[in-house]
């Protein structure tokens, strides 16, 4: 299924580099391409984060691309598909769910490599049509079998201050022309921590997607992308639940222990804020 309209502007706070306001406001082209590739067979509950994440995504105003149950070959080819597109693009989010462990998700006649089969398709080197714009990987998938166990925890100030450099460092090496490193603008959103399982409700979906989507329902026009996935974590992690009887205990674990869930967001030369338009 497909859907076409225009989207977001990134900001870099400044007019000597980066990626500036890309599209005017008023523009009609279509701006965003969006890949969904989602495993619903043996996933109760995985249709319901597909279907609001694909409707999302077209409230949003995203050409969206849905490939339900698809095997390894579809995921290539769409990915070749995308990354040769010649029409005016903004922003590219590839959004993969499935079972997975260490780095691979399984598709419908085998799994794929994260890093080999998508990620690659879209550095900088090898995909012009989105060079110097924001790619954007959600992964809501298992990446092994470690469960996270929550602690408690005493916190004196709630107002952390956070630390940013000075500014004033530089490199004197003067480029004649603007360029960006094959691994740039990226950023990858994983569902949970590397070694630990994904949690889902077979009813509402899974925790990271469904409070992924209730954020930027929420934020999309307050805040920009990053600090909305910092609230999603946030309010992940706060969806921790006590052990029970279904959670099938292992040797040495402690049964009144809480067990819960925290994103990890990895980013490769991103360089500032996307904000979705109203």
């Amino acid at each position: 299924e497909i859907s076409r309209g225009p989207l977001a502007c990134f900001d870099t706070g400044g007019d000597d580099g980066g990626y500036g306001n890309i599209i005017p406001r008023d523009s009609s082209l279509t701006s965003g391409l969006a890949l969904i590739f989602s495993m619903t067979e043996d996933r109760p509950g995985g249709e319901v984060d597909q279907q609001r994440i694909f409707q999302l995504l077209q409230d949003l105003r995203f050409e969206v691309v849905l490939c339900e149950n698809p095997t390894t070959e579809d995921v290539d080819e769409k990915c070749n598909w995308a990354k040769c597109r010649t029409d005016s693009l903004a922003c590219f989010i590839c959004v993969i769910m499935g079972h997975g462990r260490a780095g691979h998700v399984g598709m419908k006649n085998g799994s794929i490599d994260l890093k080999e089969d998508v990620f690659q398709h879209f550095k900088a080197n090898k995909c012009k049509a989105f060079r110097g714009k924001p790619k954007i990987f959600i992964v809501n998938a298992c990446r092994g079998s470690g469960r996270t166990v929550m602690y408690g925890m005493e916190c004196d100030d709630a107002n952390v201050k956070s630390f940013s450099p000075s500014g004033d460092v530089e490199s004197d090496l003067h480029l004649f022309e603007k360029s960006v490193p094959a691994e740039s603008d990226m950023l990858f959103a994983y569902a949970t921590l590397d070694g630990s399982v994904a949690w889902r409700d077979r009813e509402k979906g899974t925790w990271f997607i469904s409070t992924l989507i209730d954020v930027l329902r929420e934020k999309r026009h307050e805040e920009h992308f990053g600090d909305m996935l910092a609230m999603v974590n946030q309010r992940v992690i706060e969806s921790r639940r006590t052990f029970n009887d279904q959670d099938k205990a292992r040797p040495g674990e402690d049964t009144k222990m809480n067990i819960g869930q925290a994103a990890e967001i990895i980013t490769r030369g991103w360089r500032g804020k996307l904000f979705f338009r109203e």
